[in-house]
């Protein structure tokens, strides 16, 4: 079985053959494309310029527009450059991840903020976290980001970050779950800057744990995603104002696994 799942040639097209199936979908969860993906596994051995190359040649395969969510393939490049110290590079993918549609709490642009801290480029991140703050000041994600990214650098304003998300997270009902995190950071920042603990502040965060309700859901975005543009692929044909099975197929390249089995209706290992 193993052997089956992994295989992307003359197996698997044999196995097709067998049982009638034109094209088949791989997708993303287990049992699935993650067993053989050259980029996961360049990212688990910390090949991290290995691993960006390959999200670059998907990205610039002319059948991405419709084969792939462009955006979670940017995101996946900002976070191989980050890990390489290409930071401005890294900073570039995330800008068109966000610009492509991605969207993520805390803020994406949060993420940005910490890369310039891992620059050294400080006034600049705290110039992007004082933004991203007066934009959603009820984010307690984006107080956890900040908390955990200036822990080390500035312990004195991580643990005012910590403070103040745990405030927010009491007063918003924490949605997500945040603020027993946040008081283990901040308990680690009290020894950091060599002050006690607040103890009352721990009893009513233990408090509110212990009683803790769901509350209602808040969205977090007023700046829609832009709108997929779906359009023709001059190089495989593919058209979205067609029916599915109208277009005739061709297979691509190694970036995006595929393959034919070079009859006259060539099939097709799509990624889903």
């Amino acid at each position: 079985i193993i052997e089956r799942i992994q295989d992307l040639g003359a197996r698997r097209l044999g196995d097709m053959d067998e049982t009638g199936i034109d094209m088949q979908i791989l997708s993303h969860t287990s049992p699935g494309v993650q067993v053989f993906d050259a980029a996961t596994a360049a990212m688990r051995e910390h090949r991290w310029d290995a691993a960006a190359d390959i999200y670059l040649q998907v990205l610039a395969h002319p059948c991405a527009h419709h084969r792939i969510v462009v955006h979670e393939v940017l995101d996946d490049l900002f976070q191989a450059q980050r890990a390489a110290g290409k930071h401005d590079e890294a900073i570039a993918s995330k800008r068109a991840a966000i610009a492509a549609g991605l969207r993520s709490s805390p803020d994406p642009e949060a993420d940005i903020a910490e890369t310039l801290i891992a620059a050294g480029r400080r006034d600049e991140a705290d110039a992007l976290y004082a933004e991203l703050h007066q934009r959603d000041p009820d984010d307690v994600w984006l107080y956890n980001s900040a908390g955990f990214a200036y822990a080390g650098i500035d312990d004195r304003v991580a643990l005012r970050w910590c403070l103040d998300g745990i405030e927010v997270a009491l007063a918003t009902g924490d949605p997500d779950q945040l603020v027993d995190q946040l008081l283990d950071l901040a308990r680690r920042e009290w020894s950091a800057v060599g002050e006690q603990a607040d103890g009352e502040l721990i009893a009513r965060v233990e408090a509110f744990i212990e009683s803790w309700v769901q509350p209602p859901y808040r969205p977090r975005w007023d700046r829609a995603a832009p709108e997929a543009v779906r359009r023709r692929c001059e190089h495989c044909g593919f058209d979205p104002a067609r029916p599915p099975g109208a277009v005739r197929r061709t297979p691509t390249s190694a970036a995006l696994p595929a393959a034919s089995t070079g009859r006259s209706r060539p099939k097709e290992i799509a990624l889903a």
